[in-house]
Order: C-alpha cells, then structure tokens, then sequence
C-alpha cells in the first residue's frame, strides 16, 4: 500500500502562540498556515505513512469523522502526498511576538544600471559600507534563533556582490525562504540552474518600456532591456517562479502600455504597475509621473488580467467588513523589517533613515537583530500606522489602509490615507461589479 506523508522538502514553523503552524513547501513554493493540532494529526499521518492506524484508536464517531475531514482536506490541497517513505521536515520556532517573519535586505548599493527613479541613488561606484559576508551571515544566524522564515533580497543590484551565491547557499542551508529582485541582467544560463538548486521561492525583475529605446534610457544602460527580457523568459522557463514584473508608468513610456501589457500577459507573466516615489533620484524625477487617473486605470488592467472574477468575489465578500487593526497591506509595522545596505536596520525602503532619523532602529554592527525588532515596537507603540479612515472606510478589509509610506511622503502622517489606493479601490468596484472596464 502506498504511503501518504508530507512533501520531501518542507519547513514548519510554529508560531509563538504554541496555537498554529505554517508549513513552507520548498518545490512547490507555497505556504499555508493551520492551526496546531491539524498539524499533530498530519504529522502523524506523515510518521505513521497512513491514517488506519490513529483513526483505529478514535471510539468516537464525531470526533473520527472531525480528523478524516482534516486529513482529506490535506490530501485535495496536496499537503499530505503519496510518499515512499516518511518525510523529514525543518523545524523553526517562532520565540518573539509580536513574530518577525520577513527580512527585506537591501544588500547592496552597487548597481550597474542608474535609473532615474532609484529610491537609493544606486550605482556602480557607489560607496556605502556594505557588510562583509561574515556579517551578513551572523544577521542570519540571528533570524534563524528567533524564528524568521522568509527572506526578499534586493538592492541595488544583488549581483553586483561577488558573495551573493555564497549568502544565498548559507540560506538555503538555514532552510528560509528566499525570493530575490534583480535588473536580470547580471545573470547567465548557469546561474538560473543554481538558482532552482536552492529553491528561491520566487523571482522579481523591473522592465519600464515596451521598447529598447524607452526603457534603457530610463533605466541609465544601453542593452539592459534585451538582456533582462531574454533573461526573464530563461527563469519562465525554469523552476523558478516569477512573482512579478515591475513596470513604473512614466510620461516616457506611457505610450507603451498597451503593448507592455501584451508583452507580459501573451507570456502569462504577472506584472504591476506603479509610479515614481519622490525619495532618492525620485524625488527630481517625480516630474515624470502620470497623472492618478492613467495611473489607476493601468493598475487596473495589470491587476485584473485574468482575475476578474476572483476580484468579484473577493469584493462581494469584504465590502464594508471591520478592518483590524495593525494590519497593513505589506507587512511593515507588523511583521517585517528592512536592512539597509549600510546595515542599519528600519522599516521599509522608503520609511528608512534616508527619510527621517526616527525610522533609525539600530546599526546591525552594534545592534541585534532582536534589539532592533523591540525598537521598531517602541515606535509603533507610539504612533498610529493605520490609515485614520479605516474605521469609516467600506474598502478597509481588503485595502488596509494601502501603502504607509505613500502615505507618509504625500501627507507627512502615517494615518493619512493612500490617496492612489483610494481612487483604485473606487475603480475596482464600478468595474468588477458592472462587468465592464472603467
């Protein structure tokens, strides 16, 4: 007979309530979170290779029908699989709260394109002192102790460092989760193999023009839009699953959307759109942006290729539910944190302390990992990061409350509201609910 247990290669995480788990596939990259004892009952499936054995010691009908209805329901969604022998997984424990699950990692500051929104003013001479590769991975070793499971890596150009594939080894031998953005065109055929040999969960790259001309002199480099697409369509290709293509909509190339949109969706390939945020090169190239209204109808179209009705659904079922607090659209304030190329850690990108000394939470060389997690907590406890409409807002559940740094930079005050994300959620409506494009 055969066997059913867990995937090969899975991470489980149990969360610092002792009440759930969350259970990382590393093939498949997916995750899903449960609650503790649908976990003891799959992993003892998972020892046991067959459920005969526990149900055979359950005399009650109900509480025997409660644990087959958990054990199908692991078997449909693929969570208990057939399996020749009983799978081994990873093992990491969540041992703060509130619970740190993502680092975001600007891990360098050297880039070899200049494009003329870069939040960081990155490029290739750029001198910011990076950390060595013995300090990245003590940061690592401090996120593995306290239960972190996710990694983004970014830069800059995470290419650029001669050690990246050494830090994304030790990473993959830590067992976290890792996706990584890049220009795309760094990378070469042996290096997309050594990246589906480490699992990375997920790939992001930015294209902004349809064409050579509009997108290599936004981005500051001659040949950088053929190579990032050859490149991107190399990962398609692969095992690696791409999370997306961000498009920033300019003046510049906003007479390409139409044929950006086609570009990406003919390859089925997930693309957002956004606009320049006024922070580093930004804040002189802000003069680019499209207006809100083009802004939001490109959004619109990127967002709701292939979707329309899951987004139907998702808003019948949400408008006008309570909002909960704390909860932000990405995680900051919540459960993540942002390390900066010179290794100080904050919030987010474009609430680090490039924008203001308070979102300062402690150089990596003197502060740890834990440490500055309690600062960040000290700040949120002392200011209202939720949007200030979210209590009156019909949209809140499924917004909540949009970009916080968007926010900050546009209104100066964490609790003022994401006016772009306003005016789309208004949009989204009339659209999924008529049937029709807006």
């Amino acid at each position: 007979m055969r066997k059913i247990g867990f995937p090969q290669e899975m991470l489980v995480v149990q969360k610092a309530n002792k009440k759930s788990v969350v259970l990382y596939d590393f093939d498949r990259r997916r995750f899903i979170e449960i609650n503790y004892q649908a976990f003891l009952i799959m992993d003892i499936v998972n020892t046991e290779g067959s459920d005969e054995k526990l149900l055979s010691l359950i005399s009650d009908e109900d509480a025997k029908q409660k644990i087959q209805d958990i054990i199908e329901q692991a078997k449909t969604s693929e969570w208990l699989v057939n399996v020749d022998r009983p799978s081994l997984y990873y093992f990491k424990e969540m041992r703060i709260t509130p619970e740190l699950e993502l680092i975001q990692w600007e891990l360098t500051n050297q880039c070899n394109l200049r494009c003329i929104h870069c939040y960081n003013e990155s490029c290739e001479t750029n001198d910011t002192l990076e950390l060595s590769t013995d300090e990245v991975k003590k940061i690592i070793d401090q996120a593995d102790e306290i239960g972190v499971w996710q990694f983004d890596l970014t830069g800059g150009e995470i290419f650029m460092r001669s050690d990246i594939m050494e830090i994304l080894k030790y990473l993959h031998e830590k067992h976290f989760a890792v996706r990584i953005a890049t220009n795309g065109t760094l990378i070469d055929d042996e290096i997309i193999v050594q990246l589906e040999q480490l699992k990375i969960r997920a790939y992001t790259t930015s294209l902004d023009g349809g064409s050579s001309k509009t997108n290599d002199f936004f981005r500051g480099a001659n040949g950088a839009f053929k190579k990032t697409y050859e490149n991107l369509l190399k990962v398609k290709n692969s095992s690696i699953p791409i999370r997306r293509v961000n498009v920033t909509a300019t003046t510049l190339n906003e007479h390409e959307m139409d044929a950006i949109h086609s570009m990406y969706t003919s390859q089925g390939i997930k693309y957002v759109v956004d606009n320049i945020v006024p922070s580093g090169r930004g804040e002189d190239a802000v003069k680019y942006n499209v207006s809100n209204d083009d802004l939001i109808q490109y959004k619109l179209r990127s967002y709701m290729e292939g979707n329309e009705d899951n987004y139907r659904l998702a808003l019948v079922n949400s408008i006008g539910q309570k909002h909960q607090s704390g909860v932000t659209s990405c995680g900051v304030f919540r459960n993540r944190i942002f390390i900066m190329a010179s290794g100080e850690y904050t919030f987010c990108p474009t609430l680090s302390g490039r924008e203001h000394e308070n979102f300062k939470l402690g150089d990596s060389r003197k502060t740890s990992l834990k440490q500055a997690w309690e600062n960040a907590q000290t700040f949120i406890n002392h200011i209202n990061t939720d949007c200030g409409n979210l209590d009156n807002c019909k949209y809140a559940i499924i917004c909540k409350g949009g970009c916080r740094s968007r926010a900050y930079i546009t209104s100066g005050r964490f609790d003022g509201p994401d006016k772009v994300i306003c005016e789309y959620m208004q949009h989204l409506e009339k659209r999924v609910l008529s049937g029709r494009v807006v």
